[in-house]
């Protein structure tokens, strides 16, 4: 990714991510005969919440039984904007916890505190907050944690690195987002585009 990626720059992509071995996601699992379905809604709010916190746009995803997508576009324009009050909070507010259905964070004073007393600090969470790697790791780790707790299971859930692709003109976004909405209906999770 380091060689498509364009760090600091405003750029639109297309992320994909894997289930490790056999690990289910979503819907109906034939093997352990459970349906996980409700994994989505952890999942879309999940990537909701981030959408507020970091300086990137979501313009199209799609959960899939053992892998996601997504598109994204970088926005480090908007975090070079944030005073550094922002930029500390939404730092601290990228580490939510799921509790009683909805993903949550309230960090405290004094983690703000010592936030804002290391400008270099700061300039280093600005960056992270419009990075792709960064959106990506604080929308995956959450699921796994939960999926894991939940299959009394620990290690990987994900494979170890998400794929990625820059999309460069309008024609290249459009193209992904029809794959994306495209990819329930050709694996059978969905029978029309509706």
């Amino acid at each position: 990714r380091k060689d498509i990626v364009r760090e600091g720059e405003i750029g639109t992509y297309h992320c994909w991510s894997r289930c490790v071995q056999r690990a289910f996601l979503c819907g109906y699992d034939p093997v352990t005969e459970r349906d996980f379905d409700y994994r989505r809604g952890w999942i879309e709010d999940l990537l909701a919440y981030q959408a507020r916190v970091f300086a990137i746009d979501v313009g199209n995803f799609n959960v899939l039984s053992n892998h996601l997508h997504g598109l994204f576009r970088t926005r480090p324009d908007l975090a070079a904007g944030w005073p550094a009050e922002e930029v500390a909070l939404r730092w601290k507010l990228a580490w939510p916890e799921f509790h009683d259905g909805q993903w949550i964070r309230e960090p405290t004073d004094a983690e703000l505190d010592w936030l804002l007393a290391r400008p270099e600090k700061i300039e280093q969470v600005r960056h992270r907050l419009s990075s792709l790697s960064w959106l990506m790791a604080r929308w995956k780790e959450p699921i796994a944690r939960l999926c894991n707790a939940e299959m009394e299971t620990a290690g990987h859930f994900w494979d170890a690195r998400f794929k990625c692709r820059e999309l460069l003109d309008d024609e290249a976004v459009l193209t992904a987002s029809l794959y994306v909405d495209l990819n329930q209906v050709r694996a059978g999770m969905a029978p029309t585009l509706e």
